[in-house]
């Protein structure tokens, strides 16, 4: 695995750990990361439907449901198996690091939200010229 996607989770295994030492640190990471790639793969669906018309995401609602938990669910295994906890508990870092990395992850978590969040608009929603001519 990339050193700097190791630094990554490895401070947001330490900012959650820290937040919270009786918690789950390790399963909370791993969830956190699994949100905001379904969000982002959400998002790439999206542009790919606008873009290129290539419709990738299913129309009903169940199976829409049902892909995106097995999604989320695969996402997991495969996060668990690429960074094992025992290999996060081997690294330490400074408070001034681990905050910043969170900072990180929250922005990079909202911008996902709000890049989603406009794409639905646009594709529920879309703007057409007609609406601002009389």
């Amino acid at each position: 695995m990339n050193n700097g996607i190791k630094y990554a989770m490895t401070g947001l295994y330490l900012a959650i750990k820290h937040r919270r030492p009786n918690g789950t640190p390790y399963f909370n990471m791993r969830l956190f990361v699994t949100i905001c790639l379904d969000l982002n793969l959400f998002s790439l669906c999206l542009l790919l439907e606008k873009i290129y018309k290539i419709s990738i995401m299913p129309k009903e609602k169940i199976s829409f449901v049902s892909s995106t938990v097995v999604l989320s669910i695969i996402i997991m295994i495969m996060l668990s198996k690429l960074i094992p906890e025992t290999e996060l508990k081997k690294y330490d870092m400074e408070k001034k690091e681990i905050k910043r990395i969170n900072l990180l992850f929250f922005l990079y978590f909202f911008l996902s939200v709000f890049l989603l969040g406009y794409l639905l608009s646009q594709h529920f929603y879309p703007v057409t010229a007609s609406v601002f001519v009389p």
